[in-house]
């Protein structure tokens, strides 16, 4: 008698609350062997393999297992899609939340995690209702407003979502992601003062910390609209790179801007981008990896993402001029004489860019064989500019392409390769990636295909303020890449197509 009540629910369940994980654990395991109310047993074994050992994968055997005792223990369901979300069995998860709504249509967790995952599965229904009545329940929800938000910013709802924004501002001045959605938002419809301050949150979100590392000094420097600081006595400013390549080429357009005001500047670049910056005729001084100090002693330094916050500061208005880099040099490079094996016009593509398994990364990717189809009946050679194609992707391209198809695949491990191909070429198709900024540097004819989650620098139409020689052509969130390939390939008929 006295072991059983040792091994009873109400004994496991105190050291559960007083944290005592191991002997709670033992506790309901001698419920299970004992055959002492085995459903609950399991569930709260599942909660201290959870909050003592964090073990997802146990937590998860013990929710099923309770489920297997009792198919209506709809808190153990709860628990296990819970579970199978954080284990990436996403696709379970949803249609364990999914049959969880009915039973328990009021509860914040439920509600919460089936609207993110409607979201990531597309079903904006669902999400938009999911979470709808879920800010309806606890209107100081911040999870639940920051992913209404993010459900309304895909829908195009960006007046809402820009509201809840504010709202989660207001309640939770801190909270990053929001902050930083906030200035990508801003930044997307134009509105350049809210944008630029509220872009600065993208630090925290990608770096943990609320200031920068000094790459060459290596100080902790407080973020430039953190501090006092006098723009108007500003003329030397060390800069350094920030983001990806492809930001790096677009942020450096404000370079020439800048010095036309007096602003000098030194640049620490990535090392894959420094030999193409030679190519551009920059008015700046470039520092080399490893520096331990700045050739210029700045007034201020600041990441390269910055240097728009900098113009708008000193009333320089966003401009159509990209970086620009000296076709004539590239030219020489061998990769352009090695693609000129015809007469043919010669069309770049890619169709993937962006690592999905990263966070805060926006990956991009057209299905190849789509893509394909859009080209088809052109007279051209295809030029595959794709940055480590799939085993089988550039053989699939050539199975299904009548004329020649050139595989420059590999010139994407040096930048100056791969500008020398782009000027080689008479037009170029594919996601947003760095070689869309070196060619808008190339003023090569370009065609842009966009994901429905929006990037603010193709802001929200049919061109950019950026890129206002760049056609845009956006996936449908209902219907897919089919409108956009399709207005694609009348546009490239016109240029291209066989009389």
């Amino acid at each position: 008698m006295h072991d059983i009540m040792e091994a009873s629910i109400e004994n496991g369940l105190t050291a559960y609350r007083d944290r005592d994980f191991n002997r709670c654990s033992q506790i309901f395991e001698a419920c299970i062997r004992r055959n002492l109310r085995v459903a609950e047993a399991y569930y709260y074994l599942g909660l201290a393999n959870l909050s003592g050992h964090k073990d997802y994968e146990a937590a998860a055997d013990c929710f099923k297992k309770a489920i297997q005792s009792d198919p209506s223990f709809v808190e153990a369901r709860s628990n296990l899609a819970a579970m199978q979300y954080q284990l990436g069995d996403t696709k379970t998860a949803y249609t364990n939340y999914i049959s969880l709504l009915e039973k328990l249509p009021n509860d914040k967790v439920v509600l919460n995690n089936t609207g993110k995952l409607a979201r990531d599965y597309r079903d904006y229904r669902v999400a938009k209702r999911c979470l709808e009545h879920l800010v309806s329940l606890q209107p100081d929800f911040v999870d639940g407003l920051f992913n209404l938000s993010n459900v309304y910013t895909d829908l195009g709802m960006l007046n809402k979502a820009l509201v809840l924004l504010e709202k989660i501002k207001l309640i939770s001045p801190q909270h990053v992601k929001s902050r930083a959605n906030l200035g990508r938002l801003y930044l997307m419809m134009g509105e350049w003062e809210k944008g630029w301050e509220d872009y600065f949150w993208r630090v925290p979100l990608l770096t943990s910390h609320q200031y920068y590392t000094d790459p060459v000094t290596q100080k902790d420097l407080p973020l430039p609209n953190q501090c006092q600081l006098d723009i108007s006595k500003v003329r030397k400013v060390a800069v350094f790179a920030d983001q990806g390549l492809g930001d790096e080429i677009f942020f450096l357009r404000f370079v020439p801007l800048l010095n036309s005001k007096g602003i000098f500047i030194s640049y620490l670049p990535s090392a894959k981008l420094a030999p193409l910056l030679k190519c551009s005729s920059l008015p700046l001084v470039l520092e080399k990896q490893g520096a331990t100090y700045w050739q210029l002693e700045p007034d201020l330094t600041l990441a390269v993402s910055d240097l728009g916050w900098l113009a708008n500061k000193i009333g320089i208005q966003p401009s159509g001029a990209p970086l620009l880099f000296d076709r004539a040099v590239l030219q020489k490079i061998d990769s352009a004489k090695r693609n000129d094996s015809s007469s043919r016009p010669k069309i770049g593509i890619t169709w993937r860019a962006g690592d999905p398994s990263k966070a805060n990364s926006l990956s991009k990717e057209v299905a190849l064989p789509q893509l394909l189809q859009s080209l088809k009946g052109l007279d051209v050679e295809l030029v595959v500019l794709q940055r480590n194609p799939k085993i089988g992707e550039v053989q699939y391209i050539k199975a299904n392409w009548e004329n020649a198809v050139i595989d420059a695949s590999k010139a994407n491990d040096d930048l100056c390769e791969v500008a020398s191909v782009l000027s080689s070429l008479d037009h170029y198709v594919g996601v947003s990636n760095t070689n869309v900024h070196i060619g808008a540097g190339l003023q090569l004819p370009t065609s842009v295909l966009l994901p429905a989650e929006g990037d603010f620098r193709w802001m929200l139409g049919e061109r950019s303020t950026w890129f206002p020689d760049i056609p845009l052509y956006r996936e449908s969130l209902s219907d897919g890449w089919k409108p956009a390939l399709l207005a694609l390939r009348e546009e490239l008929h016109q240029q291209f197509g066989r009389e």
